[in-house]
């Protein structure tokens, strides 16, 4: 199955970091001037209602990069409203990437 990335900034709001996700069209600078990271995420639904997310890459435009482990946890929480660690699989490197 092929899954097209999804790509992502992390902003500061109100003292805490907040994930955006958007549309691979669209340039990371034009959500955003400033970010904390950026890059680019596959989301993957696995067993048991568990989220499989891969958060890699960098942005150009806004110069940064993502912090892979680190936004995947805020990426996977904020998508599934989860505080619990065990919900959520990360990964910092997938084959053929």
């Amino acid at each position: 199955m092929y899954q097209e990335s999804i790509k992502y900034v992390i902003v500061s709001s109100m003292g805490c970091e907040v994930p955006i996700l958007f549309d691979p069209c669209i340039k990371h600078s034009t959500i955003c001037r400033k970010a904390i990271s950026a890059g680019f995420v596959d989301i993957i639904p696995i067993v048991d209602d568990m989220l499989l997310v891969h958060a890699y890459g960098e942005s150009i435009s806004l110069n940064t990069e993502s912090r892979g482990e680190t936004d995947a946890k805020l990426i996977c929480r904020m998508l599934s409203n989860c505080t619990r660690s065990d919900e959520c699989l990360y990964v910092t490197r997938l084959k053929n990437k």
